[in-house]
């Protein structure tokens, strides 16, 4: 997924729109959809604020390629992966600790079936 790519799966899954994103790092719309479609590159500064902005790391937003969680390919992240990971970022580490758990139960049950 491109830079462009993660920008907007991050931009939707918030709800902003283009404008709105824009208006939060200082910059017309224009220049948003510039990046999405990856007519032009992100300034580092700008990098910065859109990371700071989505709660992710800067890496998020330029590694090209990231592992799928559970999965041995190097698949890239899609819309949902990332819109979830922004949602659980923001949580406690309270209610982090409750997902982890409820994964484990279910990673658990689905070895219990193929038993």
């Amino acid at each position: 997924m491109s830079v462009g790519e993660k920008i907007k799966s991050l931009r939707k899954a918030r709800g902003m729109t283009q404008t709105e994103l824009g208006e939060r790092v200082g910059v017309q719309k224009n220049a948003v959809s510039k990046w999405e479609c990856g007519r032009v590159d992100v300034p580092t500064p700008t990098l910065k604020a859109l990371a700071a902005l989505f709660d992710v790391p800067m890496s998020t937003l330029l590694e090209e390629q990231a592992p799928n969680p559970g999965n041995d390919s190097s698949d890239v992240l899609d819309e949902v992966d990332v819109a979830f990971y922004g949602e659980y970022r923001a949580l406690s580490e309270d209610d982090k600790d409750t997902i982890r758990d409820m994964v484990r139960l279910m990673r658990e049950r689905r070895s219990k079936r193929q038993e």
